[in-house]
């Protein structure tokens, strides 16, 4: 009768240790997983500032061109002055 109940009793603390060992795999592949999750969102936020970097540069390419651009017509209109006389005028 005693061998069954320690039999009983060292099957019941394997299956318990069974348990406590998967439940510890579980949380260990819980925190992995939220370990990959931090590193992906933090990929991403790093990929989006490069985004918004790269869209300010050609924000401002364009605008040094729109710049260029007004520049070039402004002289064209100073240098078309000097051709007037006061007399055409």
């Amino acid at each position: 009768e005693r061998k069954g109940r320690e039999g009983k009793r060292e099957r019941g603390e394997r299956e318990g240790e069974r348990e406590r060992e998967k439940r510890e795999r579980g949380e260990e592949r819980k925190r992995r997983g939220e370990r990959e999750e931090e590193r992906e969102g933090k990929r991403e936020r790093e990929e989006g500032r490069e985004r918004k970097r790269e869209r300010g540069e050609r924000d401002c390419f364009k605008q040094v061109q729109i710049e260029d651009y007004e520049v070039t017509q402004l002289e064209s209109l100073v240098s078309a002055i000097p051709l007037l006389t006061p007399e055409q005028s």
